[in-house]
């Protein structure tokens, strides 16, 4: 981290499908993370194959790498966080309202260890119910889903949120968020 105390945050939904040039796919991903150099990334659809892939990664030794549950190696698709920053504490669940196993993951890091300069910073990540049309759209699972994510953090007084959200604002309620809290891809975004 530079002087200026910044942290660069990177998400990424790395698409699960095993079948489709994945090799090449991850090292594209990889260049991206090589190039930015995020102090904090957030994996969504990461499976048991894709993760031994980034593993096998120059830049991956850089990083501390959350937890994978035994149920994760075990071949679903799952969320992961890594950091050069000390990770503490990693809650984990699954959503209860989740037809296909869509869960959320949390974790602490501290960047102004050693001095009172930052403030603790609470992260988290998900990948929310996806729309399967014409099947369903499942706006009302995903809301909840958004809602359980957001109450989970909103004890913490510094938080980052980052994930796939899967979020259509032609379809869904507006998000979530507490008094207060910034939605960085509103924010940040050009005029669509």
């Amino acid at each position: 981290m530079d002087s200026k105390k910044e942290i660069k945050f990177m998400t990424y939904n790395v698409w699960s499908r095993e079948d489709v040039a994945v090799y090449k796919r991850m090292q594209a991903i990889g260049r991206l993370v090589c190039q930015h150099s995020p102090d904090v990334i957030f994996f969504q659809e990461i499976t048991p194959y894709i993760l031994s892939i980034f593993e096998s990664f120059a830049w991956w030794k850089e990083y501390q790498s959350s937890p994978v549950s035994i149920e994760e190696q075990e071949g679903k698709i799952f969320c992961i966080m890594l950091s050069k920053l000390h990770l503490q504490n990693f809650p984990r669940w699954r959503f209860s309202t989740t037809p296909t196993g869509r869960g959320y993951l949390e974790a602490n890091i501290n960047p102004g260890r050693g001095s009172t300069s930052m403030k603790p910073i609470r992260i988290a990540t998900t990948q929310l119910e996806c729309p399967s049309p014409p099947a369903s759209m499942y706006s009302r699972e995903r809301y909840i889903q958004a809602k359980h994510a957001v109450a989970a953090l909103s004890s913490a007084e510094n938080v980052v949120f980052g994930g796939d959200m899967s979020w259509d604002d032609n379809t869904d309620l507006p998000f979530p968020l507490p008094a207060g809290w910034v939605d960085s891809w509103t924010k940040l975004r050009r005029a669509d």
